[in-house]
């Protein structure tokens, strides 16, 4: 159980948990700048929405448009030029092996859900990746299970976990800081803190872990939020369908 103590920076933790997914809504490290594209900064614009956003269950639009505002000037005037300066002063070879560690740190999170929902073969290998990479790989720095043995990073979430027991979306939430959820994955991101948590005694390490995560991840491209926000015409019906399109195409994987 959680210590009462820590009860108090539940919401805290959440916020910094999920603060790089208002716009990139999954968090994937991987060695090779091609799979840093087609998972962790893939672009939900690349293709035409195909979903008629009417479908699209919003009945707080207000509240998270509303959200969506003060979300926006925390990533223009606060997280986005923390990420720059932070990318100025570190080097791009250390960062990019943050960004491994980061991953293998969470391949238990991910492991475990590949086991709930009964994906054997997935299972195998992310056991196989946190092997590797702990060992081989310095701790993670390296990602040398997928660069050298091929095993690439499994994208599983609790979320996802929901959905394959049937769970819907439901309503549409903008969170503050953590941006687009709907209620299910709103829950799959509180059910892996919880498992994250399994193994990480103290939340407060654990806020400023992701805090750091976080930074370290924007700072190889800072200035994208800004580049999809571009063009336009109303940013909040854009992300809410770039989003909804994205969780779609990630549950039929």
């Amino acid at each position: 159980m959680i210590r009462k103590k820590h009860k108090t920076f539940l919401s805290v933790c959440i916020v910094l948990l999920a603060a790089l997914q208002f716009v990139y809504p999954s968090s994937l490290f991987t060695q090779e700048k091609k799979d840093v594209r087609e998972d962790a900064f893939a672009d939900p614009f690349e293709e035409p929405f195909e979903e008629d956003p009417s479908d699209i269950a919003d009945p707080l639009e207000p509240l998270n448009r509303l959200t969506f505002s003060l979300n926006d000037s925390f990533y223009v005037y606060l997280f986005n030029p923390v990420s720059k300066g932070y990318g100025r002063a570190v080097p791009e070879g250390l960062r990019q092996g943050i960004k491994n560690f980061f991953s293998n740190l969470s391949s238990p999170v991910r492991l475990a859900n590949c086991l709930m929902q009964r994906k054997f073969k997935k299972s195998g290998i992310e056991c196989k990746r946190l092997f590797i990479n702990s060992t081989l790989g310095v701790g993670g720095f390296f990602d040398v299970a997928d660069t050298d043995w091929g095993y690439s990073l499994q994208d599983e979430d609790f979320g996802k976990t929901l959905a394959h027991y049937g769970v819907g979306d439901g309503w549409y939430i903008v969170l503050p800081f953590i941006g687009p959820r709907n209620t299910r994955d709103t829950v799959g991101l509180a059910g892996d803190i919880m498992l994250r948590m399994t193994y990480t005694e103290d939340l407060g390490n654990l806020m400023e872990i992701k805090a750091l995560e976080y930074v370290n991840e924007n700072s190889f491209e800072a200035e994208r939020y800004e580049r999809l926000k571009e063009g336009l015409i109303d940013p909040y019906v854009g992300f809410r369908n770039a989003y909804v399109q994205y969780r779609n195409k990630k549950l039929q994987e």
